[in-house]
């Protein structure tokens, strides 16, 4: 008898930077009220205590007022600048952990949030 082919492994839910425009109407809003100007201050206050953490940093930006879809970019974007910025954002916000973060993090955060930098 023919061998009957394994059954196909469930695919997994794409990352939120997979999917793109994660944010809707009302954290687009909540952007254009403070959170484009708020940017590196937010991010920064949520990824500190966070330890650069991106569940941690996702549920304190949700905390923010944006929907938890949106937050898992900025969240995201935390782990990335983590993992592909570290030693250059070891000391703070620095001239060369913002060159990084926004040449190595920025491209995949603004297409997953399809907000307007």
């Amino acid at each position: 008898t023919p061998a009957t082919p394994a059954p196909a492994a469930p695919t997994p839910a794409p990352d939120a930077s997979d999917r793109g425009a994660a944010c809707g109407s009302s954290d687009l809003k909540r952007w254009q009220d403070g959170g484009h100007k708020d940017f590196h201050a937010e991010i920064h206050d949520c990824a500190a205590p966070c330890l650069g953490g991106e569940l941690c940093s996702t549920d304190c930006i949700h905390r923010l007022s944006y929907t938890k879809p949106c937050a898992k970019c900025f969240g995201e974007s935390v782990g990335c600048t983590v993992s592909k910025c570290l030693f250059q954002c070891m000391g703070g916000e620095s001239a060369a952990c913002m060159s990084c973060s926004n040449a190595q993090c920025r491209p995949t955060l603004k297409r997953c949030t399809g907000l307007p930098f």
